[in-house]
């Protein structure tokens, strides 16, 4: 997926709520929405014509914009003295845009509505994503795709400056506070979009905390929101970067383009950040987007699964008719990648899905570090995290599909030894096997070039097949 196509996508989510309307319904970390009720709104509101303000009046002098929330705001107090000594001279001239209690969909409505007008900065400092985690916490994806928009839209409004991005400060006093856990799995993929060019890596947070992890009261009184001493290690720590952003000096700080780390593939991480913009966040989208939060079909796989939405015309439009279908296949998929997006991903949230279809571990396999047995370990942990998400729903697990010409190839071996296991986690009550490959087989066990022209994807016929096999479950 090119940089200018998950642009487009950014852009196009980003004017979701041009008008002053919001989607009903929508995304929360991606729809922008003004904060609050009640005085809370009345607050936010007059301090933002206020910033709008006081930017078209300082216009140009303003060289750098501080964006984010609350702690981004403190820089009034208490980190007035601070930012005095380092951000109000001529050439490192700032504007802070912090509002207190703000997640990135309140930046988002921000930015649309001319947060930015009259100010051509050349820096940009954000800070966001904390209160995305608030009280009632949504999944880490949906952080992580809101802090990656909110980036994008600054880059289009913003079209002169560089932004430092920063992560998520660490929260809780104790480094066993959840919230830790929950931010080192959404630091690592917002920084991905750090390239070094136009996006500046800046991770301080980790200055903040004792040898021991601690966030101290001398640091953060709360467990939050940072002292005077907390601001001083702040600007300590931006300073170098806000030089090379303004061409003070020639060297990029250390660590400032972390980028694409190899391929992990984990149950904490999804494999690419791409996916983040290309699909599960559309995905997360198509979810929230459905009126009824129903879904008749939901079909998790890889790219065997993926691919229904290209081959399966037919399947879709004759024999599923009028199903409310998601498609949650993901080309290169394994196991492990399917517990992200149940654990942390958000794909089997915030709807009811009537019938979900299972069938995955084909990329487990072609990897060749996983024995039959780990593959199936991996499996039987998807049906677990699928199952704690969609209490109600038919699950339905399928084998994966034969591989290779012949029925001796050892791919084909592989794959029949991983299902003789996973089938066994099908009780007939709560996961039903459901098994049609038989009819992709010539009856010498060769598989069809017809049906799987590439050995390994289905053709239209081949998803045919798959319809058919689906619809005694979907009329019960």
């Amino acid at each position: 997926m090119t940089g200018k196509c998950l642009m487009g996508i950014a852009l196009a989510l980003g004017a979701c709520a041009l008008g002053g309307e919001t989607l009903a319904g929508g995304m929360p970390s991606v729809t922008p929405a003004i904060q609050g009720t009640g005085d809370i709104r009345a607050w936010w509101l007059g301090r933002f014509a206020d910033k709008c303000d006081r930017a078209k009046k300082g216009g140009a002098a303003y060289k750098i914009a501080f964006v984010g929330d609350s702690i981004t705001e403190n820089w009034e107090a208490p980190g007035t003295a601070i930012w005095e000594e380092n951000w109000s001279s001529a050439e490192r001239l700032a504007i802070n845009l912090g509002f207190g209690g703000d997640t990135t969909a309140n930046v988002l409505w921000r930015l649309e509505h001319g947060q930015m007008d009259g100010l051509d900065p050349k820096v940009v400092v954000l800070l966001i994503g904390a209160n995305n985690l608030g009280s009632k916490p949504e999944p880490a994806g949906d952080t992580i795709y809101g802090v990656r928009l909110v980036v994008r839209t600054l880059l289009a409004r913003c079209p002169n400056a560089k932004i430092i991005l920063h992560g998520i400060l660490p929260r809780g006093f104790s480094s066993a506070d959840p919230m830790r856990a929950r931010i080192a799995k959404i630091n690592p993929e917002i920084a991905r979009i750090a390239d070094g060019r136009r996006v500046l890596w800046c991770d301080f947070g980790p200055k903040l905390l004792a040898p021991d992890g601690t966030l101290t009261k001398e640091i953060a009184p709360d467990g939050l929101h940072l002292s005077a001493k907390g601001h001083e290690i702040w600007a300590a720590a931006l300073k170098p970067y806000i030089d090379y952003a303004l061409g003070f000096n020639t060297e990029m700080p250390a660590g400032a383009a972390p980028g694409e780390p190899p391929e992990t593939y984990t149950p904490d991480q999804p494999r690419m950040s791409g996916w983040i913009d290309y699909r599960i966040g559309p995905k997360r989208m198509e979810i929230f987007n459905n009126p009824t939060r129903v879904f008749d079909l939901v079909l998790v796989g890889d790219s065997i699964t993926h691919m229904w939405e290209e081959r399966a015309v037919i399947a879709m439009s004759q024999i599923l008719p009028g199903c409310r279908i998601l498609n949650l296949g993901f080309s290169g998929d394994k196991t492990e990648n399917i517990v992200w997006d149940a654990t942390d991903g958000g794909l089997f949230d915030d709807y009811e899905a009537r019938v979900i279809t299972l069938m995955i571990g084909t990329n487990n396999r072609w990897s060749g570090k996983d024995s039959p047995e780990k593959i199936a370990a991996g499996v039987k942990r998807c049906l677990v995290e699928i199952r704690k998400h969609q209490p109600k729903a038919k699950l339905l697990l399928l084998p994966v599909f034969p591989t290779g010409a012949k029925p001796d190839d050892p791919g084909r071996k592989t794959v029949n030894a991983i299902n003789a296991i996973i089938r066994n986690y099908a009780d007939g009550k709560d996961v039903e096997w459901l098994d049609f490959t038989d009819q992709y087989l010539e009856p010498d066990g060769t598989l069809s070039t017809k049906l799987f022209p590439d050995l390994l994807h289905p053709a239209d016929d081949g998803y045919n097949i798959w319809a058919h096999a689906l619809v005694p479950y979907l009329k019960k």
